[in-house]
Parts: C-alpha cells; structure tokens; sequence
C-alpha cells in the first residue's frame, strides 16, 4: 500500500499494454506515460498512496483534468476507519502526435 500502481484502464483490451512508462519519486509525483502513436480516449485507474493531501492531476500538459477518487482503501480490513490509500479514476485524451506530453498524466499526491 505504499506505493503507487497502474489498475488500469479502458483504452487496451489487456490493461496495461498502453503503459510506455511509469516512475514515481520520493517528493509523490508520479509520472504516467501512455503510448502516444493513435488517437485514443478513455479512463485510466491509478492507486496513490495517502488520503490527507489533495491531489494534482496534469494530463497532456494541461492542470484541472477530470478525476474521480473512486474509492478510499481500509487499512486492516473492511470495517476499519482508517484508510491507507486512493484509488483514482482519470481521463485522458491521446491526440497520436507521438510529442513528449502527448498521453502523459501527473498526479502529485
């Protein structure tokens, strides 16, 4: 739980094909990169770790994209109170332009 994860998402049929990399460092910025070669629309699913700090999402470049926070995990078991983690719902928009922010998605957290 205390790291980030790719769930995945509904642009590929295997969920988690469309990943070209996938890095987070110690600060909890996550960088997100999709394979830009086509056009493509869709959500991806992120889990983050934390549940108190508010969260930034960037995709393409662009601040302010839609994200959901789907669900919050329990720590310890379903009627726990206390929650070690979010898990997040966000779109994304891939123009195929094959750019460096083409299908890219920050979330600080």
């Amino acid at each position: 739980p205390g790291r980030p994860q790719y769930i995945g998402s509904d642009m590929h049929f295997t969920c988690g094909f469309e990943v070209r990399a996938f890095h987070c460092d110690a600060a909890g910025t996550l960088d997100v990169h999709l394979k830009n070669d086509l056009k493509r629309a869709g959500y991806i699913f992120l889990y983050v770790p934390g549940c108190t700090n508010d969260i930034e999402v960037t995709v393409n470049g662009e601040a302010g994209q839609e994200v959901e926070v789907m669900a919050m995990t329990p720590q310890g078991g379903l009627k726990s109170v206390a929650h070690v983690g979010r898990v997040l719902k966000i779109w994304v928009v891939i123009h195929g332009m094959r750019s460096e922010e083409d299908g890219k998605v920050t979330v600080k957290f």
